[in-house]
């Protein structure tokens, strides 16, 4: 069976068990529903008492003398609504013509991101739009491997270990056993994970991933937004303030760009050149992404990076005159 698969009856089960909370629900109701044998349910319960501990509890049926397991709220991270579907609400509520109905379909929206606090669903009309088949995501995409992804999202929600073949970019191949902590997803995927220290591992470099029978525990002190707004992309290092202006002609662009959580833009200058702030670490990220502004950008500070930004443009004049 796939891990796609075993996910998707992991999640199941929890949500069975969570909807049945005050009955709940016995062994051989979950394997009629799963249509699975009772070994593989038992496992399953297994992978569900060490994520939830006391959430997952049971009492003795009254007539059937029959353990009824229920799951207590708490797993509500474990469900998630697509941004199409989300899409797909908002457009049925502004076709609802009756108020009442509108203000039903607004107030099952608004309980959505409840269930999902820690998700930012978009509505906007180009999702919308993209669910329909009418709009299309054209931009440079890095191939990933489904079984791999699948691998990752099973071990990060039954948290336990993996053990990667993996190639860094200085060509090593190894194989390190990790704890898989969240994936950040930018221009690439990037797993966040504890080795012997948290790393950041790029998830297109992993060969093969092997879910290891052991598992770990996140610290209550890590939160992988917080852990992510540290850095412009993918390396955590010294945070430092970046300074960048931008000419009048791409000031526009510019401030309805996101590049980081921290950015903040001044008022624009009298030329009509806006200058923008953030504060994270990832210089070549930074400089990789300025980069595409071309010369409707200037990096100000700090110090460092402004050098480090001349000599990127410098190495690349060179080598258009080396290939001449």
């Amino acid at each position: 069976m796939s891990s796609s698969k075993k996910l998707d009856e992991l999640t199941e089960l929890a949500m069975m068990l969570q909807l049945n909370e005050i009955k709940g629900v016995t062994i051989d109701e979950m394997c009629e529903r799963l249509e699975r044998p009772r070994r593989a349910i038992e496992r399953m319960m297994e992978v569900l008492k060490d994520k939830f501990g006391g959430k997952l509890t049971y009492k003795i049926g009254e007539y059937d003398r029959k353990k009824h397991w229920s799951l207590k709220k708490g797993m509500n991270f474990m469900i998630n609504f697509s941004d199409s579907e989300m899409a797909k609400l908002e457009m049925l509520k502004n076709k609802a013509i009756n108020v009442e109905e509108k203000k039903i379909i607004s107030n099952i929206i608004d309980k959505i991101r409840v269930l999902n606090p820690a998700k930012n669903h978009k509505t906007d009309i180009d999702v919308l739009l993209e669910s329909y088949g009418y709009a299309v995501r054209q931009q440079p995409k890095e191939k990933l491997k489904q079984n791999i992804m699948e691998t990752i999202a099973l071990a990060i929600l039954s948290q336990k270990k993996l053990k990667l073949d993996y190639k860094d970019s200085f060509g090593n191949v190894y194989e390190p056993i990790i704890e898989p902590y969240g994936i950040k997803v930018s221009d690439n995927h990037y797993l966040i994970a504890k080795e012997d220290k948290i790393k950041t591992f790029k998830i297109s470099r992993i060969k093969s991933a092997e879910i290891i029978d052991e598992y770990y525990c996140v610290p209550d002190d890590f939160n992988i937004q917080e852990y992510c707004n540290l850095s412009f992309g993918v390396y955590t290092g010294n945070v430092e303030e970046v300074v960048v202006r931008f000419s009048k002609s791409a000031a526009i662009d510019a401030i309805n760009y996101n590049f980081h959580p921290t950015q903040y833009f001044n008022p624009p200058e009298k030329d009509g050149s806006v200058i923008m702030k953030f504060q994270a670490s990832g210089r070549y990220e930074i400089i990789t992404e300025l980069l595409k502004w071309r010369d409707s950008v200037e990096v100000l500070a700090p110090k460092k990076l402004q050098e480090e930004y001349v000599q990127t443009v410098k190495q690349m004049y060179k080598n258009i005159g080396a290939n001449k």
